[in-house]
Parts: structure tokens; sequence; C-alpha cells
């Protein structure tokens, strides 16, 4: 005979954060007194009585036996359940939370004694998604997120669009975040030689972080796609493809060099004058000449492959040991080396030139780049910049010697007892 043993009184907090972290409280559910103890497994009916309160419909019960398991020593029993409850969300008052989870009772002896109510799921119901326009905008601003494959992409861009009713599984997890799938057709590189063309099932979650904002960020989720092409290339012709990603990134780069300050490179007419300019030219620089000057006088070598506005690695590295020796050290290019040039050695395309101290040195390389053969010859080619090293004094000693000068002074000392460019 099932009796009732002990009521006590608790209040129950649903709260849809989940990996949202976004603090929305979407329900609070107080229940009356209640604990039961019951001499006999709960029927199915025992249970909806139980849950059948507060508001709750549309209850369901999992309909297999339950399921038994011990913790801590302890055996326990649980049945699993869903229902619906007002989400008492005030910006939406028509909105239901549908919750999932399950009973759990203690079994001592005979005895089934209730333990707790565990929510696991919430889904709010009754929202609308924002309009197709304004999700496909904020993917686009969020591509790499949103799309796996998008450093691998080729040929034009995918085609995104929201999936049919059937398959586009609208899930709201609280206000401020839902999910939704998306068809999506693109072609991507896959290994050394193929290109495949393929269309994704692919979810994506939105987040704002407040219920009057708008959506603001995407996670995406997993992906089922079908492969409706598959194109087989050859490793050079492979490797030739460019990706949307890289056409981006040269698009940007071009922006970015198209503004640089403007500086008047003048056709030189052999390695020492390219040489001389360099030097004076970044002898009085600011940041911003100083990158103009490099990005304009850079050889080949220093750009990536097809590219005169993106750096390779050797021209990243280049570039910012410049910065450093001209802004950021201690004592900088300009502070420890002398308007005129001293030449500590100086060999055809390349050389090396002392500072005020003769401690350090400014060391460059000048080659012919960015010609074209025509009908056998080499045409176009200008002076470029190959390789740029300022090195400059760190030691305690020399910056004190340094500092005792006027640097014009010190200057005009050095300049006895050196060759002069």
């Amino acid at each position: 005979m099932n009796k009732l043993i002990l009521l006590i009184t608790f209040t129950l907090i649903l709260t849809a954060c989940g990996s949202d972290n976004d603090n929305t409280s979407v329900v609070k559910e107080d229940l009356e007194p209640t604990q039961l103890s019951f001499t006999s497994k709960p029927t199915d009916e025992q249970v909806l009585s139980f849950l059948q309160k507060k508001g709750r419909f549309n209850i369901e019960l999992s309909d297999n036996a339950g399921k038994n398991s011990t913790y801590q020593l302890r055996k326990r029993w649980q049945k699993g359940f869903a229902y619906k409850i007002n989400a008492k969300i005030e910006e939406f008052p028509d909105a239901i939370l549908r919750v999932g989870g399950f009973v759990q009772f203690q079994i001592n002896g005979q005895n089934y004694d209730f333990d707790v109510v565990k929510p696991l799921t919430t889904q709010v119901l009754g929202l609308d998604i924002p309009k197709e326009s304004v999700l496909l905008d904020l993917i686009q601003k969020n591509i790499k997120v949103a799309l796996t494959n998008y450093r691998d992409l080729v040929f034009k861009e995918p085609q995104i669009t929201l999936a049919s009713k059937e398959d586009r599984d609208e899930f709201w997890y609280t206000p401020n975040s839902f999910k939704v799938k998306f068809n999506i057709i693109s072609s991507a590189k896959v290994g050394s030689s193929k290109v495949e063309t393929t269309q994704c099932l692919r979810g994506l979650r939105f987040y704002r972080d407040k219920i009057k904002e708008p959506f603001n960020r995407i996670v995406g989720e997993l992906t089922k796609c079908r492969v409706l092409e598959t194109k087989q290339y050859s490793n050079s012709d492979f490797n030739k493809l460019p990706t949307l990603a890289s056409i981006q990134k040269e698009k940007q780069a071009q922006a970015e060099l198209a503004n640089l300050v403007d500086i008047d490179i003048p056709d030189f007419k052999d390695e020492k004058e390219a040489m001389r300019f360099v030097y004076k030219t970044l002898y009085s620089a600011d940041k911003e000449t100083a990158k103009s000057l490099m990005m304009k006088m850079f050889a080949d070598m220093a750009f990536m492959q097809d590219s005169h506005a993106q750096l390779s690695g050797e021209g990243y590295r280049i570039m910012r040991a410049l910065n450093y020796s001209l802004f950021e050290t201690e004592i900088t290019f300009s502070q420890s080396y002398c308007p005129q040039m001293f030449v500590k050695r100086l060999d055809g395309d390349s050389g090396e030139f002392w500072d005020a101290l003769k401690k350090s040195k400014f060391r460059i390389s000048i080659q012919k780049s960015g010609g074209k053969m025509v009908r056998g010859k080499m045409v176009g080619e200008k002076y470029k910049l190959s390789n740029l090293e300022i090195y400059t004094i760190s030691r305690k000693n020399d910056i004190e010697i340094l500092k005792s000068w006027q640097l014009d002074e010190l200057c005009e000392d050095t300049v006895k007892k050196v060759k002069l460019f």
C-alpha cells in the first residue's frame, strides 16, 4: 500500500544557460511540499500524478520500465519525462518551455523514496528565427566559423540557403540562442590533387547577449555532406588553384598597399644608388614611411607567390626586425648611426655600413627583380631590396659612450676614421 511519509518544501530553478552563459532565467517553478515514498516501484500513473501540477501540461513519460543504478553504494531508480510549461519570458508572453529530464527515487529495501526531479534539457517553443537575409549577412561576417572548409574553397562563393522546413531542425535553447540548419553547396580542395563539390546540411548556432539586441556570433555544429562532383588535377595545377581565402587576402593586402604613404621610388642606375636611397629614407622615416618604402622596394622573394602585396615569411621577418631597430629598441637606428654612410664592406650588390661608434652595422643587399622575358631577353627589371638588417648597440658601456657625445659631433669625429660611401 502506497503511503505518504513526509512533506518538505523545495524550489526548482530552471535556467537554460548551458554553454551560452547568457544568464537568461527561462522559468522559475515553485513546487509544492512534496516527498513521497512508495512500497513498490511507482507506476506511470503515480509519476504522472506527481508531475501534473503547477502549470505543467502535455506530460510524457519514457516508454521503458525506468532505469536502476547505484551511486555511492545507494540504489536508485529513474524515470524519464518531458513536459511543457509557460516560459514566463516577458518579451515573449506566449512562449512555451519544453523540459526533459527524469524523476529519481532512492531504493531502500522495498521502499522507493522520492529524491529529486532533474531537468536535463530545455527548449523554448513559439519563437521565430530572424529573416534569412539577416542570418546570411551574419554568416558572411563569420564565414570562417560557419564553413569548416573555408580555407580550401575554390572557384566561386559557396551557395548558402536555409534548409527546407523538414530539414531545418530549428531549436531555441534560450531566448538568446538558437540552432538552425543550412544547405551549403561549395567546391574545395581535398588532399593534394582533388577538388570536390559537395552539398552539406550544416547546423549553425546563433547567439546574442540580450533579448532586445541583434544576434552577433555563430558556432558551427556537425555537418552532413554528400559529394556532387570530383575533379582530379596534377600536383602542379592543383597547387596553382587559388582559394577564395587567398583571393580575399590578396584583395585586403592590395587595399592596404594602395593606402600606404606615397613615396616616389626613382629608377636607380645601379645597386649603390639604391642602397643610398634606402639608407637615407629610413634615417628620417616614421613608421608609415618605413613600411611604404619596404613594400615598394622589396624584391619578389619577400612576397607570397604571384603577389606583390602579401609578405612571405621572409618578408615578415625583415619587416619585423626593421621596426624593432627603427622604433622599438633602446637605442634606435637614427640615434646611433650618422647621416653619412661609413663603409665597412662593399661588394657589388651588397654592403655593410658602420654606426657612429663603429660597433654595429647596417647590412643591405640589392638585386634586380620584377622583370619578364621578351624574345629571350629579360626586360623591365628594377633594383629591389632582397635583404636588410640593422643592428644597434645594446651593451651598457657602449650606450654610455654614445650618450656622452652629441651625435653630430660624434659623426664629425668618426668621418676622419672611416671610408665614406
